[in-house]
């Protein structure tokens, strides 16, 4: 008797995990994500290579994380700005998570680093002062990326305007092969 309800058990829970991935996912959205992001990863890419300041430890796991986001925020029911309000306030909150794992094992350790250095730099920046912290760039740049992520999962997914998605990275990679060229 319990061998046939454990059965049953692990066959409803194989059910409900079948049905939860149907419910995710439409034919053809993993297909879809995948080249988004090679596609989103192309100017991060390309940043490093033109010997940027950039850490590609904190760019390139935000990118990614911001387009599976956005891809979850398409197929709610959230309109446009109060979805966008809710992907800026993760980015920011990712995107210090992930500076601060790059910076530490420990988070705690690492969030304190990096809002250090941060408000180091506002200091520096606020008072006339130079500053070249690699790591404020590196945030500054993955906080754009998480909108940039977010903005194609968005018109990919709720928008069905693929354009608007191909030509930013288009653009991004003319205007640092017109400067570089």
């Amino acid at each position: 008797m319990t061998a046939t309800r454990s059965r049953n058990q692990s066959v409803s829970l194989a059910g409900r995990l079948a049905d939860l991935w149907d419910a995710l996912f439409i034919s053809g959205d993993i297909a879809s994500i995948v080249p988004t992001i090679v596609l989103l990863l192309m100017p991060a890419l390309s940043l490093d290579a033109a010997d940027w300041p950039l850490s590609l430890s904190i760019v390139v796991p935000t990118l990614v994380i911001s387009v599976i986001f956005g891809y979850f925020l398409s197929r709610s029911r959230y309109n446009e700005l109060f979805a966008l309000i809710v992907s800026g306030i993760y980015g920011l909150v990712f995107v210090l998570l992930i500076a601060a794992f790059s910076q530490s094992s420990n988070p705690v350790r690492g969030v304190e680093i990096v809002m250090a250095r941060a408000f180091q730099w506002v200091i520096d920046a606020a008072t006339g002062g130079i500053n070249q912290d690699n790591l404020v760039f590196s945030l500054v740049v993955s906080t754009l990326f998480w909108f940039f992520g977010y903005n194609a999962a968005w018109h990919i997914f709720r928008l069905d305007r693929v354009w608007r998605v191909i030509i930013p990275p288009g653009l991004i990679l003319g205007q640092y092969g017109g400067l570089c060229g």
